[in-house]
């Protein structure tokens, strides 16, 4: 047998050793008869999968929080760059500060952008801002389509926040 390096490749070396009693010519075959020899398959391929498995958890892990990590640094920089000068550009004149029509407050979402209760004033924004309602026809600004787009894009990273 070829080794393959890292964890995956020293498990399935171990797992094809084990199973040498289980499985034979590439087919499962009894290796006896009867009750006990049915309950020896069963534990194998249980034992089996269990090192498959776990071979695949330990090689996953590190790159999740990686990639967590780095969906996190996204979702701040787009924050930062688009959604933040969106928002004071088109937004706050009616919905920040004392006056929050609609009862939807951006300039406190602004603040913490990633906190509960800020999240449904962000939705509420984005679903009126996908389908024109905001800002209204009668403002005397109104976002460019690509602005409208990454605005209405970046909810699905605001969970990283």
């Amino acid at each position: 047998m070829q080794r393959r390096s890292g964890l995956i490749g020293i498990h399935e070396e171990a797992a094809v050793r084990l199973s040498g009693s289980c499985l034979r010519g590439g087919a499962w075959e009894p290796a006896g008869t009867g009750l006990l020899s049915g309950f020896l398959h069963i534990v194998c391929g249980l034992v089996l999968a269990g090192v498959v498995a776990g071979s695949l958890h330990a090689e996953t892990v590190e790159p999740v929080m990686d990639d967590e990590a780095a969906h996190r640094a996204e979702a701040k920089r787009v924050f930062k760059e688009n959604v933040e000068p969106f928002v004071k550009k088109y937004c706050t004149r009616c919905h920040g500060g004392g006056r929050a029509k609609a009862d939807v407050n951006l300039e406190v979402a602004l603040k913490d952008p990633g906190r509960g209760t800020a999240f449904v004033h962000w939705k509420k924004a984005v679903a009126n801002v996908k389908v024109h309602d905001m800002p209204p026809e009668d403002s005397s600004k109104q976002p460019t389509d690509e602005e409208r787009l990454q605005f209405i894009e970046w909810i699905g990273m605001l969970k990283y926040l």
